[in-house]
C-alpha cells in the first residue's frame, strides 16, 4: 500500500515536471542519483537482504554427537541473517532446513567436561569439540555461506534501481518547492545540520524507560495504549527499514525542520524580512531545547511538531482572511494535523478540535468547510481508536483517567478530608493509608510499576471518579491547591522543584543495552561540549517562560493588529496549556514542547508589517456584515 501510494504521488506530481526540464537538468539529475546510490550502498550499514530472502538458496543443517551415547552438550540457539530461529536448549541429534542467508552462527552449551560434536552443513562434515569452563559455558560456532553470483547481480541490480529512484524522487521533490518557495528548502538546511551533530553525538538517540517499553512492543507487536498506540505502531513502521531508535530520531529532525521552515516561509510571504527570517532559523537549529528534544525518542515530540503545525496553520486561516481553508489540499492539511494531535496524546483531542469550533463562531463564511472538517477528524479519530485498535489486538487503558482521580484523593487524604467507611475500605484494600503516596507534582501512581497495578487501569471503574467529586465538594480548597501546584511549572519559570527536561543520563547508562537503544556516539568528544540542561541555562527549560513571551507578543500583536481577531491564531497552545493545567501527572518539559517553538515564531510575528497585521482585523468585519 505505502509502495503504491508513493508510485503514485511520483507521477502525479514529479514526473510532469522531471519531463519539463532541461536535458541538462536531467542529465545531472540522473548523474547525482547513481553517484549517491553507488555511495549509499557501500557505506550503508543497514541490512538489506532479509528484504531479498527468496534471492537465498537453502540449506540444511544437521549436528549429532560423535560419542553416540554422549547426551551433555545442547543446542541453546540459532542465530542468521535472516532471523532467529526457535532451538531453546535442544539436546542433540538435532536437523534443520531453510534460508539462513550469508551467516549463521550456532551456540551450544556444554554441561560437563569437553565433549565433540560433527556439524554437517549440506553434507560437508566437520568435527568440533566443545569443551566448559568456569569462565566459559556457551561456545559459538559461525558459519558463512557464499551467494551464488546470479543472485548478487539480482540482489544489487534491484537495490541499486530502488535508491537511484528514491533519490530522483526526492532531488525532484526538492526542486519543486524550490520552485514554489526559494526559502522553503534552503532554511531547513541549518536545523537539520546542527542537530544531525548532536544525534551523531548522542547516537543513536536520547531514551528513556518510556523509549524501550515502546520500543519493546514494536518489536513483540503486543501493543498497548499506556503509551498512543499509533506511536507505537510508527516506531514499528520506521524501525522495520532500519533497527535503531536513529530511524525514529531521524524522521523527527527531517519532520521538525521542515515544519520550521514552512513557518518560517510563512512570515516571509507575510512581509518579514529576509534578515529576520534567517535570524529565526538560526535560532530553531542552535537553541540546545529544539537539538536535544529532537533526538529524543518520545510520543511529545512528534505531537509537539503536531501543535506547531495546527499553529501555524490557525496563522494562515486568519492572514488568509479565512480563504485559506478554501482549498482542498490546506482542508486535509488541517485534518491530518489536527488527527496527529489527536492521537499522539490521550488528551490531545479537545486541543484538536476546540480551536476549530471556535473559528466556526467567526469565519462563518466557512462555516461548512470548517464543521466538515471536525465530522472527519471525529470519525477517523474513533475509527482508529475502536475498530483498528481492536484488528489490531491493541491493550487499551479505559480507566486511565482514574490516575488523575487518584492524585486528588491523594492530596485529600494528606490535607486530612474525612472520608466515608465504605470508600476508605476501597481505598486502603489498593494501597494502604500510611503508605498512600502524594507528590502535587508527581503523580508515582501513573508509573507502569506505581503502587497500583497497571492492568488495574485496563477496566474503567467508576469509584475513583465518586470519591474524587465527594470529596471536592466537602474541601474544594484542596483540589485547587492541588491543580495550582502540579501545573506551576506552566505559569511559574522557577515552579520550587525540578523540571525534567531530557534523559541525558539514561544516554550514559545506555538503557540497559538495549538491541537498537545502546549508546555508541560517534562523536564522542563532543559529550561533555555541546550545550546540555544545567544550572547555567535553567530558563531555556522553562515552559513558564516561553508561555510568558507568547503572551507578550500577543499583546503587541493586539496593539499593532488593532484587532483582537489575531488572537485566535493562538488557540491551540492557549488549549493545550488549559488542558495540561487540569491534567498533569509531573513537572516534564515535553508536555509543553510546542510552547517552545511557538515562541520562536511568535518573535517573528511582532516583527512583520503593521499593514499585515491590520488586514486580518478588518476582514473579519466585513465578512460578518456581509454575511448578515
Amino acid at each position: 500500500m505505502v509502495t503504491v501510494s508513493f508510485y503514485w504521488i511520483a507521477e502525479t506530481v514529479l514526473t510532469p515536471y522531471f519531463k519539463n526540464l532541461s536535458k541538462i537538468y536531467i542529465l545531472l539529475i540522473i548523474g547525482f542519483s547513481i553517484f549517491t546510490s553507488v555511495l549509499l550502498i557501500f557505506f550503508s550499514t543497514i541490512n538489506l537482504n532479509r528484504y531479498y530472502s527468496f534471492l537465498f538458496p537453502y540449506h540444511t543443517l544437521e549436528i549429532f554427537p560423535v560419542d553416540k551415547g554422549q547426551v551433555s552438550v545442547q543446542l541453546v540457539s540459532f542465530d542468521s541473517e535472516l532471523g532467529s530461529f526457535p532451538s531453546g536448549k535442544i539436546k542433540l541429534p538435532y536437523a534443520w532446513k531453510g534460508k539462513p542467508g550469508s551467516w549463521a552462527i550456532l551456540s551450544f552449551s556444554p554441561e560437563t567436561g569437553s565433549n565433540q560434536i560433527e556439524i554437517v552443513w549440506d553434507g560437508v562434515k566437520q568435527i568440533r569439540s566443545i569443551s566448559s569452563s568456569k569462565t566459559k559455558t556457551q561456545v559459538n560456532i559461525k558459519q558463512y555461506f557464499e551467494l551464488p553470483i546470479f543472485h548478487k547481480i539480482i540482489y544489487s541490480t534491484s537495490i541499486f534501481l530502488c535508491l537511484s529512484y528514491l533519490v530522483t524522487c526526492l532531488t525532484v521533490f526538492f526542486l519543486v518547492l524550490n520552485k514554489q518557495n526559494k526559502q522553503f528548502v534552503w532554511l531547513a538546511f541549518p536545523m537539520i545540520l546542527t542537530w544531525l551533530i548532536y544525534l551523531l553525538t548522542f547516537w543513536p538517540g536520547l531514551s528513556s524507560y518510556d523509549t524501550v517499553f515502546q520500543w519493546d512492543e514494536a518489536h513483540t507487536g503486543l501493543f498497548t495504549d499506556a503509551h498512543p498506540a499509533i506511536h507505537t505502531m510508527f516506531i514499528s513502521l520506521v524501525s522495520n527499514t532500519y533497527p535503531s531508535i536513529a530511524a525514529i530520531a531521524l524522521t523527527q529532525i527531517i519532520s521538525l525542520a521542515f515544519v520550521s521552515a514552512w513557518g518560517l516561509s510563512k512570515l516571509k510571504n507575510r512581509g518579514l524580512s529576509t534578515f529576520f527570517v534567517w535570524v529565526l532559523a538560526f535560532c530553531f537549529a542552535f537553541l540546545p531545547v529544539n537539538s536535544l528534544m529532537v533526538i529524543t525518542i518520545w510520543k511529545d515530540i512528534p505531537y509537539g511538531c503536531a501543535v506547531f503545525v495546527l499553529f501555524i496553520q490557525f496563522f494562515e486561516i486568519v492572514f488568509s482572511k479565512g480563504s485559506w481553508i478554501e482549498k482542498r489540499e490546506n482542508q486535509g492539511g488541517l485534518i491530518i494535523s489536527s488527527l496527529a494531535v489527536s492521537l499522539l496524546r490521550h488528551n490531545g483531542i479537545p486541543v484538536a478540535l476546540t480551536g476549530v469550533a471556535i473559528l466556526l463562531i467567526y469565519y462563518k463564511k466557512h462555516w461548512g468547510i470548517l464543521f466538515r472538517v471536525i465530522l472527519i477528524v471525529l470519525g477517523v479519530y474513533f475509527f482508529v481508536r475502536e475498530p483498528f485498535y481492536a484488528f489490531m489486538k491493541v491493550k487499551s487503558y479505559p480507566g486511565f483517567l482514574n490516575i488523575l482521580m487518584f492524585d486528588h484523593i491523594g492530596a485529600h487524604i494528606k490535607a486530612g478530608t474525612p472520608i466515608e467507611s465504605e470508600n476508605r475500605i476501597f481505598l486502603n484494600n489498593l494501597i494502604p493509608f500510611e503508605k498512600w503516596p502524594y507528590i502535587c507534582q508527581q503523580s508515582d501512581i501513573r508509573n507502569m510499576d506505581g503502587p497500583i497495578p497497571f492492568d488495574y487501569f485496563s477496566k474503567p471503574d467508576p469509584r475513583p471518579a465518586n470519591i474524587a467529586i465527594k470529596l471536592f465538594l466537602l474541601n474544594p480548597s484542596v483540589d485547587f491547591q492541588h491543580t495550582l501546584c502540579a501545573a506551576r511549572l506552566i505559569y511559574m519559570i522557577d515552579p520550587g522543584y525540578p523540571i525534567y527536561s531530557v534523559p541525558l543520563v539514561g544516554y550514559h547508562y545506555g538503557a540497559s543495552g538495549v538491541n537498537g537503544i545502546k549508546p555508541e556516539s560517534k562523536f564522542p568528544g563532543l559529550l561533555n561540549k555541546l550545550p546540555t540542561p544545567s544550572s547555567k541555562n535553567p530558563v531555556l527549560w522553562r515552559p513558564a517562560f516561553y508561555l510568558y513571551i507568547i503572551i507578550a507578543s500577543l499583546f503587541i500583536l493586539l496593539y499593532r493588529g488593532k484587532s483582537k481577531i489575531i488572537s485566535l491564531i493562538y488557540l491551540p497552545i492557549f488549549i493545550q496549556t488549559c488542558v495540561m493545567v487540569v491534567v498533569n501527572y509531573a513537572p516534564d518539559f515535553r508536555y509543553m514542547f510546542s510552547t517552545e517553538l511557538i515562541a520562536l515564531f511568535s518573535i517573528g510575528m511582532i516583527l512583520l508589517p503593521s499593514s499585515e497585521l491590520k488586514k486580518s482585523g478588518k476582514m473579519v468585519v466585513l465578512e460578518r456584515r456581509d454575511y448578515k
